[in-house]
């Protein structure tokens, strides 16, 4: 709460490029932090998953600084200027013959056909490229807006285009219908496109023939359109970013769940499972409560069977028992020592509730 509002300021305030070797050093520091400076017995990943997908949302920096820079970009995709976006107004002058928001939708590897010389763009564009890569979106953005001459030069030399904006065709996702690529009739229906543009329309098919792989059939939609689509202006955009880029991002729990079942000795379900992680923060307001539960499902414990593993004079049996393996189930509920323990809370909380029951139906009637 004190560190990453900081951060943030630094990231939307210029755009910067900022390698990865950086954030690899503030996690390690962060790490260094949270474990004092011993080994950590959680993988970061899971610290930083969501606080619904059982992790304790922990930041992670270098996703905020893509969120916090997309953030800006967003005003490229919507091309919208306003009194209090004159830096808006000064790039987009800055590169005439490059339209910003092709630039967002294209598919990467990017060839720019003229040099661009504001260094605010060159890095915009260093920072977007480094997301897209590191996340593997390379693939094209029907987002992308038709009036795009970098990408689909006959926008540029054929003024009808324009026409077909002021018609209700802005990016090449509205020539698209169920998830189709459209017949020309269909367009002429919908938009009221003259008969005399069939060749523009061939123009546009074979561009889409050459980006989509799967055409004429629209490709599913992918986290890039999802952020094109969103508003600049909108409250807690960077917030909206960063859960779109937490959930792509997330780290699979198959070993930890596996190793339960193992324990337990029965298959869990996906939705028992979900049901799991989702109760990790759910079952208290209380974060030292959290944090106990998040540590037993990921089983950050050690148990004594698990260290006799790594220390062969660590001896496995029980301490209480001294009977069983000191697994964590058996640790945590299983060994007969604790079974008295368990059935008095059980037994307690039984009482204390169905009386809290008959109170509440007291006051009530």
């Amino acid at each position: 709460m004190n560190i990453l509002p900081k951060f943030l300021y630094l990231f939307q305030s210029v755009p910067v490029f900022i390698p990865k070797s950086y954030f690899d050093t503030l996690d390690s520091i962060i790490s260094s932090y949270i474990w004092k400076g011993k080994r950590p017995r959680v993988s970061r990943t899971h610290l930083q998953k969501s606080k619904p997908n059982g992790g304790l949302a922990l930041p992670n920096f270098r996703l905020y600084y893509w969120a916090a820079n997309i953030r800006s970009l967003l005003y490229w995709a919507n091309g919208r200027q306003t009194s209090s976006t004159s830096w808006l107004t000064m790039e987009v002058s800055s590169s005439q013959h490059i339209p910003l928001a092709a630039l967002l939708g294209a598919s990467y590897p990017l060839s720019v056909p003229h040099p661009i010389t504001s260094p605010v763009i060159q890095q915009s564009l260093r920072v977007w490229t480094q997301f897209r890569k590191c996340l593997r979106l390379c693939s094209f953005s029907l987002q992308t807006p038709i009036l795009s001459g970098c990408l689909f030069p006959p926008s540029s030399l054929d003024l009808a285009f324009k026409d077909w904006q002021v018609m209700g065709i802005k990016s090449f996702k509205d020539l698209f219908i169920d998830n189709n690529f459209a017949s020309f009739d269909q367009l002429t229906n919908k938009f009221g496109i003259p008969r005399t543009h069939f060749f523009r329309y061939l123009q546009i098919r074979h561009f889409l023939q050459s980006q989509l792989p799967d055409f004429p059939e629209a490709p599913q939609s992918s986290v890039i359109d999802d952020i094109l689509s969103l508003q600049p202006s909108g409250k807690g955009l960077i917030s909206k970013i960063y859960s779109k880029l937490t959930d792509l991002n997330q780290v699979s729990t198959a070993r930890i769940r596996a190793a339960w079942e193992q324990d337990l000795n029965q298959h869990l379900s996906d939705d028992a499972w979900d049901s799991i992680l989702g109760l990790v923060n759910a079952t208290s307001f209380c974060s030292r409560h959290s944090l106990l539960q998040f540590k037993v499902v990921h089983r950050a414990h050690m148990s004594k069977a698990k260290l006799s593993h790594i220390y062969p004079d660590v001896n496995p049996q029980c301490d209480k028992c001294g009977s069983d393996e000191a697994t964590l189930i058996h640790s945590f509920w299983v060994c007969p020592r604790l079974r008295t323990y368990w059935q008095e809370v059980f037994q307690t909380l039984s009482v204390d509730l169905s009386i809290l029951s008959i109170y509440l139906k007291i006051q009530t009637s």
